[in-house]
C-alpha cells in the first residue's frame, strides 16, 4: 500500500511507479505458472490474492479451481488477459466463472464430478481441448477467435447462453457429449463440426450450428444429435447446415425435426457401423446426397450398422429432399417406412438428378418392418415446374432397384430420362403415378412390380444405347405408349401388356423372348429398325393393335408353339394395317402355326409383301374377319401376299397399285373380292385358289391372272367396268357375268372355262386372240349375249388348231348381238352343244379374212335355234351330226353353204337361206311346218335320198328386194320335194312386155329333183306384186306378158299334183292379183311345164263379168311381208 503521505503524487508518477513494480515482477517469474484458487479472499474477485493463495494469477498463467469456497468467482482482471488453460481440480466444488474475457492460451480440464460453468467470454487463437474428464463442463460466455475446440473426456461439454459464439475453427468432438444448449437461433458453433472416436453432440435447441458449418461424424458410437442410436434427440427441432460427411457413427435428425443442408450431404457404411435414423416426422434436404455402403436395411433393429432409414411413424409424412447437386448412390439401400394407424408414412423428394456408382447394387425400397398405413415415396419435384430427372446408373454392378411409388411431387409434370449403362428396376406393389416420358438413354429400365401395378404411368421413350425390359405382366398405364428409337432397344417381350401406342424409329425388340400377350390400343406404328419379332411359345403369343403400320421395319411371326397348341396370333384392329417403302410382313408355318387377323383395311405403298417362310406342318393365316376390308395401293406399288386368306368377309382392292395374290396356299375367305382400282394380279401356284367366292372388278380396277386356275371352280367374275388383261393362262371358273367394262382386246391368248353361266350385258366385246400352236379353247356351258359380242381370232400359224369357242348344253342367248368367229390361217371354230335363244338383230358369222373358213359345230342330236323375234344369221358354216330346229317367231337366216347331217326343221317363224353356194341346210332333210316359213335366196339341197317338205310358206327372195330373187330347192336319189303350204313369189316389173320377161321380173323357185316334186292338196300359189292394178290400167298391163316362176329344169319328170287354187288354166284366181278390173286374166297352162304364168285377154261374153268382178280389187297391191 502506498503510504497517505504520498499522496501528492500526481497520476503519471503513479504510473510509472506501478509499471516498475510489473516490470520487477515480470524479472523476478521469468517463466509461466498454474496458480490455484483456494477462495481464501474476502470476496470473489480474481484480483483478491488470497483467493489464489496470495499470488494474483499472471498472463500465461494456468488456472486451476480447487475447493468449495468462492464458487463464483469473477474475472476482475484485465480482459484478454492470456492464461495457459483452466482446470478444475478433482474433488473441486461446482464452480461458475464469470467476468472479463480472457485469451485461452491453453484447455480446459474439469477432474471434478460436479459440473463446471464458464460464462466469462473466452478469445480462442488455437484449438483448445475441453476435457470433461471427470465431470460436465458448461460454456455460457462467448468463444470467439480463430482457433478452434476440441472436446475430449467422457463427460458432457454444455455450450449454452443467450450469445452466439464466434470462434472459427473445427469444433471436435472425440469424446463425451457436445450439448449444444444455446438460445434458439443463437450458434453454439461458428465453424464446422467434426464428432468422431465415440463423441455425441446434442442439440436441446433449434439451429445452434452456423448456417455454413460442416459436420463431419466418423468413427464406431459416434453420434450426431443424440446420446445414442435414437436416443437423446429433441423433438420439432430444426437446423440448418452447410454440409454433413458421415463415415461412422449415428445420425439422428430427432422427431418431427427439420434440417437444412444446403450443401452436401454424404453416409460412408464400413467398419465405422454409420447409422442414419431419418426419425418419423423429420424433414430433411440437402442439395446433394450421397450413400456410400449403406446397405443394410434395420427392419427390427434401428441400431443396425450402415443402414439408412427414414421412418414413417407419423401423422406428418417423413421426407428428405435431394436438390440440384443430386442423389448419389454407391451399393446402399435407401429404406423408407411407412407406419400404424393414423401414419403418413416416408418419402424422397428429387430436386435434382440420381446417381449410381461402385460395383454394387443400390436400392431405393421400403423397409416393411415399420408398418401398413401412410406411403413411401421417391418424388420427382418438389415445385411446381415441369421437370426431368436424369437417373445416371452406373455400369459395374451399380444397378438401382426402387420399390416404393414414385410421383411427380409438387411437379405440374416430371419425367425420367435414365442414363448410364447399369440397370434401373421399378418393383413392388406401389403404382408409379409420374406423368411425364421416361426416357431410357442408356443402359435397361427393367419393369417388374407386381402384375397390373403401373411401374410407368406415361409414355416411354427408348434411345441409343437404352434397353426397356418388361419382367413382369401390365407394367405400363393403358394410356401410355413407347418410342423406341434409333439404338434402343426392348429385351424379349415376355410379358403381358396393354398400351396405347409403340412406335419404332430405330432399334427395336431383341429377336428372341417375344411371347407376351400383348394389346396396342392405338397404333403400332414400325418406321425403322430392327424386324419385330414375335416369337413361338406353349403359352401363344398374341400381339392386338388398333393399327399397324410397317413403314421402316419388317414383323416377323413365328409358329412352333407346339401341335394342338394356338396360333401365335398379331390382331390387327379398326385402324388398319399399312406397308410402306418395301417392308416383310413374314409368318411362319410351324407346329401350330401363325395367324393375322385383319379387323381393318390394308394400305401399301411402294413394294412390298405379307410372306409365308419357314418349314411346318401348320400352314399361316390371313384372317380378315367378319367384314369386308379394303386394300389400297398407292400409286407405283405391289403388294404381295402369298398366306393363306380366310375369314367371313370379303376384300376390295382400292387405289391404283398392284396386289398380288401369290404363293400356294389358298385365299378362301367367303366373301366376294371387289377391283375397283389399281391392279389384282392373281399369281398363285397353278390349281391354288386366289378367289373363291366371287370376283368383281369394278371401274378403274384390273384384274390380271398370270398363273393357270386361280379361281375356284365354285367361284365366277363379274365384270362392271373394269378390265381382265388379258387372259394368257388357263382359268375354269362357274360364271363369268359383263355388266360393263371387260376382257383387254388383245393378248387373250389363254383358255377360260365357264362351267356356269357366261353373260354379256354390256361393256367390252369379248375377245379371243390368235395364237400360237396352243390357241385359245373357251369353254361356257351356257351364254347369254345381251350387251356385248363375241370376237375370235383365227391366225394362229398355218397348221396349227383353231382357235376354239364352245358353248355347252346351258345353250346361248343372243339379244341383238353376234359372235365373230374371223377366218385366219389357222381359223376358229365355234362348238354349240346346246339351244340357241334370239332376238333382235343378232349373228353367228364370220370376220376378217384368211384362208381358212371358221366353222359353227352343233356337234349330235338336236340344236332348236329359238329366234323369238327380228333376225338372226349364222354366217359360217355350219357342220356335224345335229339337227336344226328353228322356233319361235323371228327370222333365222343361214347365209353359207353348211355341212351338219342331222337336217332341218322349222316348227315357227322364218328360216332364210342366203349361201351362195352348197346347201344352207345342210345333207340333212328339210321340214317347213304348217305356219312356218322357208324363205331367202340361197339353195337348200339335201343328201341323196333325203327330202325337202314344205307345209308351211315358201317365200322367195329376201325382203325389200328391187328385181326377181331366185331360192333352189334340190333333193336327189329318192328324196322328193313336197309341197303342203303356200308358195310366195313377187312380180317386179315387165308387166306391159307382152312377152316372156328376163329373171329380174320376177322371183323364180328353182326345184329340182330326181324323185320328183309333189304338190299336196293344200298346195297354194301366191302371187304379189307392187305393179298397180286399175281400171284404168295405169301399169300398162298387156296380154302375151309372161313370168317364169318356177325352174323345173332339175326336175325329172314332171310336178306331182297342182297348186289348190288353181282351179283351171285360165282365171282370176285367189292368191294372184285380180286382173279382171282391166278386162285380163291369167294363163297357168305352162306352170307345169315351163314354169310360166302369163296376162291373156278375158274372152266374150264374160269379159264384162270379170271386169265387174275385178272392181273389187282395182287397189290391188301385194307385196310379200319382210319375211
Amino acid at each position: 500500500m502506498i503510504p497517505p503521505n504520498h499522496r501528492f503524487l500526481n497520476g503519471r508518477l503513479l504510473n510509472l511507479i506501478v509499471m516498475g513494480l510489473a516490470l520487477l515482477l515480470w524479472t523476478m517469474r521469468l517463466s509461466s505458472a498454474e496458480v490455484t484458487w483456494n477462495g481464501g479472499g474476502a470476496d470473489n474477485n480474481w484480483s483478491t490474492a488470497l483467493n489464489w493463495g496470495g499470488a494474483v494469477p499472471l498472463a500465461g498463467d494456468s488456472l486451476a479451481f480447487g475447493g468449495s469456497l468462492r464458487l463464483a468467482a469473477v474475472n476482475n482482471l484485465t480482459a484478454d488477459t492470456s492464461f495457459a488453460g483452466i482446470t478444475f481440480n478433482s474433488g473441486s466444488g461446482a464452480f461458475t466463472l464469470s467476468g472479463n474475457r480472457i485469451t485461452l492460451g491453453g484447455d480446459v480440464l474439469n477432474n471434478s464430478t460436479l459440473t463446471q460453468t464458464i460464462s466469462l467470454p473466452m478469445l480462442i487463437e488455437a484449438t483448445r481441448n475441453f476435457n470433461a474428464a471427470a465431470g460436465a463442463l458448461t460454456v455460457s460466455g462467448v468463444i470467439s477467435g480463430n482457433g478452434g475446440l476440441n472436446k475430449t473426456g467422457t463427460g458432457t461439454l454444455n455450450l449454452s447462453g443467450t450469445e452466439a459464439n464466434a470462434y472459427t475453427g473445427v469444433t471436435t468432438v472425440s469424446a463425451g457429449i457436445l450439448n449444444l444448449d444455446k438460445t434458439a437461433g443463437v450458434n453454439a458453433i461458428a465453424g464446422n463440426l467434426d464428432i468422431t472416436a465415440g463423441g455425441r453432440v446434442t442439440f436441446v435447441r433449434s439451429n445452434q450450428l452456423s448456417d455454413t458449418t460442416l459436420v463431419t461424424l466418423s468413427g464406431a458410437g459416434s453420434v450426431f444429435n443424440g446420446t445414442g442410436v435414437n436416443v437423446g434427440m429433441p423433438n420439432s427441432f430444426s437446423e440448418t447446415i452447410a454440409g454433413l460427411v458421415v463415415t461412422g457413427g449415428a445420425f439422428n435428425p430427432g422427431p418431427a425435426s427439420i434440417w437444412t443442408i444446403t450443401g452436401a450431404g454424404s453416409f460412408t457404411g464400413g467398419v465405422d457401423n454409420t447409422i442414419f435414423v431419418g426419425n418419423s416426422g423429420a424433414r430433411l434436404s440437402f442439395d446433394s446426397l450421397r450413400l456410400t455402403a449403406m446397405a443394410a436395411t434395420a427392419a427390427g433393429v434401428v441400431g443396425t450398422n450402415n443402414s439408412f432409414t427414414l421412418y414413417g411413424n407419423s401423422a406428418t409424412q417423413s421426407s428428405i429432399t435431394v436438390g440440384a447437386g443430386g442423389l448419389i448412390l454407391d451399393g446402399s439401400r435407401l429404406n423408407l417406412r411407412r407406419g400404424g394407424t393414423g401414419t403418413a408414412g416416408s418419402k424422397v423428394v428429387l430436386n435434382g438428378s440420381l446417381s449410381t456408382v461402385g460395383t454394387a447394387a443400390s436400392f431405393i425400397t421400403e423397409d416393411t418392418a415399420g408398418g401398413m398405413v401412410g406411403s413411401v415415396r421417391l418424388e420427382l419435384s418438389g415445385t411446381t415446374a415441369a421437370v426431368e430427372r436424369e437417373f445416371n446408373i452406373g455400369a459395374g454392378g451399380a444397378n438401382l432397384t426402387i420399390n416404393v411409388e414414385m410421383t411427380n411431387g409438387a411437379s405440374s409434370q416430371a419425367g425420367l430420362t435414365k442414363t448410364g449403362n447399369g440397370n434401373l428396376t421399378f418393383t413392388g406393389g406401389y403404382a408409379n403415378s409420374y406423368t411425364g416420358t421416361t426416357r431410357i438413354n442408356g443402359g435397361t429400365l427393367t419393369l417388374n412390380k407386381t402384375a397390373g401395378i403401373n411401374a410407368v404411368a406415361a409414355n416411354i421413350e427408348v434411345n441409343a444405347g437404352g434397353t426397356l425390359t418388361l419382367s413382369a405382366n401390365d407394367q405400363i398405364a393403358d394410356t401410355a405408349g413407347i418410342t423406341v428409337n434409333t439404338g434402343g432397344t426392348i429385351s424379349a417381350w415376355g410379358r403381358n401388356e396393354t398400351l396405347a401406342f409403340y412406335t419404332q424409329n430405330g432399334g427395336g425388340v431383341t429377336s428372341s423372348g417375344n411371347v407376351g400377350q400383348v394389346i396396342i390400343t392405338g397404333a403400332m406404328r414400325l418406321l425403322g429398325g430392327n424386324v419385330f419379332t414375335i416369337n413361338s411359345n406353349a403359352v401363344p403369343a398374341h400381339f392386338q393393335t388398333g393399327s399397324l403400320e410397317l413403314g421402316g421395319a419388317d414383323l416377323l411371326v413365328g409358329g412352333n408353339n407346339g401341335e394342338g397348341i394356338s396360333r401365335t396370333a398379331v390382331t390387327v384392329g379398326s385402324g388398319g394395317l399399312s406397308l410402306k417403302n418395301g417392308r416383310t410382313l413374314t409368318l411362319y408355318r410351324g407346329s401350330a402355326g401363325t395367324v393375322l387377323n385383319l379387323n381393318g383395311d390394308f394400305t401399301g405403298a411402294g413394294t412390298n409383301s405379307i410372306i409365308v417362310n419357314n418349314p411346318g406342318l401348320v400352314e399361316p393365316e390371313l384372317n380378315l374377319g367378319l367384314a369386308t376390308r379394303t386394300f389400297t395401293i398407292e400409286t407405283g406399288g405391289n403388294t404381295t401376299i402369298s398366306v393363306g386368306m380366310v375369314g367371313s368377309g370379303g376384300l376390295i382392292k382400292s387405289g391404283p397399285g398392284t396386289l398380288t395374290f401369290t404363293g400356294n396356299l389358298p385365299k378362301t375367305y367367303a366373301g366376294v373380292t371387289t377391283v375397283n382400282g389399281g391392279v389384282l394380279n392373281l399369281n398363285q401356284t397353278a390349281g391354288t385358289d386366289a378367289i373363291t367366292n366371287g370376283l368383281d372388278i369394278q371401274t378403274g380396277g384390273t384384274v390380271t391372272l398370270t398363273a393357270n386356275e386361280q379361281i375356284s371352280n365354285g367361284s365366277g367374275i363379274v365384270m362392271n367396268g373394269g378390265l381382265l388383261s388379258p387372259l394368257t393362262t388357263t382359268e375354269t371358273v362357274a360364271y363369268y357375268t359383263q355388266n360393263s367394262g371387260g376382257l383387254s382386246a388383245s393378248g387373250n391368248v389363254g383358255h377360260l372355262i365357264v362351267t356356269g353361266t357366261m353373260t354379256l350385258d354390256g361393256g367390252n366385246i369379248m375377245t379371243l386372240n390368235s395364237s400360237g400352236a396352243t390357241p385359245p379353247n373357251w369353254q361356257f356351258n351356257r351364254a347369254l349375249l345381251r350387251g356385248a359380242d363375241i370376237l375370235v381370232g383365227a391366225n394362229n400359224g398355218i397348221g396349227n388348231p383353231r382357235t376354239k369357242l364352245t358353248i355347252g348344253s346351258g345353250g346361248l342367248l343372243l339379244q341383238g348381238r353376234s359372235i365373230t368367229l374371223n377366218r385366219g390361217n389357222a381359223g376358229s371354230e365355234m362348238y354349240l352343244d346346246g339351244d340357241v335363244t334370239a332376238s333382235g338383230t343378232s349373228a353367228i358369222t364370220a370376220g376378217s379374212s384368211g384362208t381358212v373358213e371358221p366353222l359353227l359345230h352343233l356337234g349330235t342330236g338336236n340344236r332348236v335355234f329359238d329366234i323369238t323375234g327380228g333376225t338372226t344369221t349364222l354366217g359360217l358354216e355350219v357342220t356335224d351330226t345335229a339337227s336344226l330346229q328353228k322356233s319361235g317367231g323371228g327370222t333365222l337366216v343361214l347365209a353359207s353353204g353348211n355341212s351338219y347331217s342331222g337336217g332341218t326343221t322349222v316348227s315357227m317363224g322364218n328360216l332364210r337361206l342366203s349361201n351362195a353356194s352348197g346347201s344352207a341346210t345342210g345333207s340333212g332333210a328339210l321340214t317347213v311346218s304348217s305356219g312356218a316359213t322357208l324363205s331367202g335366196t340361197g339353195r337348200a339341197a339335201p343328201a341323196s335320198g333325203l327330202g325337202i317338205t314344205l307345209n308351211g310358206i315358201v317365200s322367195v327372195g329376201n325382203p325389200s328386194p328391187v328385181a326377181g330373187q331366185t331360192l333352189t330347192l334340190s333333193t336327189t336319189g329318192l328324196g322328193t320335194v313336197e309341197i303342203g303350204g303356200r308358195v310366195v313369189i313377187d312380180l317386179f316389173s315387165g308387166q306391159a312386155s307382152g312377152g316372156l320377161n328376163n329373171a329380174a321380173s320376177a322371183d323364180r323357185l328353182i326345184l329340182a329333183s330326181q324323185a320328183g316334186v309333189i304338190l299336196g292338196g293344200s298346195s297354194v300359189l301366191n302371187i304379189v306384186t307392187s305393179i298397180p292394178v286399175d281400171a284404168g290400167n295405169t301399169a300398162g298391163w298387156a296380154p302375151g306378158t309372161t313370168w317364169q316362176i318356177i325352174d323345173w329344169s332339175g326336175l325329172t319328170g314332171s310336178p306331182s299334183g297342182s297348186f289348190s287354187n288353181l282351179s283351171s288354166t285360165r282365171g282370176n284366181f285367189l292368191n294372184l292379183p285380180d286382173l279382171g278390173v282391166m278386162g285380163y286374166a291369167w294363163d297357168v297352162s305352162q306352170l307345169y311345164s315351163a314354169g310360166t304364168i302369163s296376162v291373156v285377154l278375158v274372152p266374150e261374153p264374160g269379159r264384162l263379168l270379170f271386169v265387174v268382178l275385178g272392181l273389187g280389187s282395182v287397189l290391188l297391191r301385194r307385196r310379200r311381208s319382210s319375211l
